[in-house]
């Protein structure tokens, strides 16, 4: 059974040479945000992690069934759909969800399945004035209702008020919309409180999508999520940028349902990181990129990373900028610049760590 982790004392913790995160922020001339004063380190101890767990298909299944069939989970922007109609599909581990705007404007989720023959409602994301089934054209109202029901007499069976469209949880935060595909799950509330404290003075909200970029990894989605959430790695994997981060000086807090890493550059401006369980990392201080990670389907060897890129603006809310899916070939640079090559760098990783663990554990 896995240890439980144990807070620790900040001050008495073994750390490298250099100074430390807050002690380089001891030294700022202006007033530090207490929100990065904070600290929260917890031993999660030095037991070995079965590589079965990166390259199992057992244990994919079992996540499928304890965590993303559980869990909430980051589907989109909400500028990605704005007006009524607007429909997005969020497919997740064999699942498809369908994230609406109704006529009165508000944000509904549904599975994306039609009650009669389950054939998938949407196959694109879109807009329509309806939700109609392409194969025998069972038809609901955006915000659920049953609408239609061809050759009627034929379904005596069917009441209407019980053949609306099953409704899962949803809920916003900072312009992101979330939903969970257990309908007994815990408040969202609970679930975003520790991300949510951490944001109260970056507002992502008044950000908008500039760039949305997303690749097929050749790697677990743990491997290739934990390529991109700490910088211990920046000495190996990054040369080029190693003078001027404090990799391996950055702070990590953990909470309930999230985890910090503020790692210090050469300047007071921090670069921070966080995780919101499982797979949700906005980065803080207005930095403009989003990460996210999932698996790509019911393959347990490969996954999807995506990097959503906000930016400020005045005036009128510029629309979303559309996914734009990178070929298994195509670098990231290609994309993003250089913060894409940096992200290449991450990929040569991810396949590399994915081969090594292959080869360590028998065939799933």
């Amino acid at each position: 059974m896995a240890q439980a982790p144990k807070s620790l004392d900040p001050d008495k913790l073994v750390r490298s040479p250099g100074l430390t995160y807050q002690q380089l922020l001891d030294q700022d001339t202006r007033p530090v945000p207490e929100v990065l004063r904070m600290q929260s380190p917890r031993d999660f101890g030095s037991a070995d992690v079965s590589t079965a767990r990166y390259t199992s298909k057992a244990w994919h299944e079992l996540e499928v069934e304890r965590l993303w069939k559980r869990v909430w989970q980051m589907a989109c922007r909400e500028e990605d759909i704005p007006a009524p109609g607007d429909h997005l599909r969020y497919d997740i581990a064999g699942m498809s969800f369908l994230v609406v705007r109704t006529e009165a404007g508000a944000l509904k989720a549904y599975p994306n399945a039609c009650l009669h023959r389950d054939r998938i409602l949407k196959e694109f994301d879109g807009r329509a004035s309806e939700l109609r089934c392409a194969f025998h054209g069972f038809c609901w109202h955006l915000d659920g209702r049953l609408k239609d029901v061809p050759a009627r007499w034929d379904f005596p069976q069917i009441e209407d008020k019980k053949f609306s469209l099953p409704e899962l949880p949803l809920a916003t935060w900072a312009g992101f919309v979330f939903i969970n595909p257990d309908r007994g799950c815990a408040p969202f509330s609970e679930h975003i409180k520790d991300l949510a404290d951490q944001f109260q003075r970056w507002d992502l909200g008044k950000l908008f999508k500039q760039a949305h970029v997303a690749k097929v990894m050749p790697a677990n989605w743990k491997i290739a999520q934990e390529a991109f959430s700490e910088a211990f790695y920046v000495n190996g994997t990054h040369p080029q940028i190693s003078r001027g981060i404090g990799d391996v000086n950055s702070q990590v807090d953990v909470w309930d349902n999230c985890a910090r890493v503020i790692t210090p550059s050469l300047t007071p401006s921090p670069l921070l990181d966080y995780t919101l369980f499982p797979n949700f990392h906005p980065w803080g201080a207005f930095n403009r990129i989003v990460y996210r990670f999932r698996p790509n389907g019911n393959d347990h060897r490969s996954s999807i990373m995506e990097c959503v890129m906000l930016a400020p603006f005045s005036g009128e809310r510029p629309p979303a900028a559309p996914i734009r899916w990178l070929r298994e070939d195509e670098p990231w640079g290609s994309a993003l610049g250089f913060l894409g090559r940096v992200f290449d760098q991450d990929a040569s990783t991810c396949r590399r760590c994915s081969r090594g663990s292959s080869r360590r554990t028998s065939p799933a």
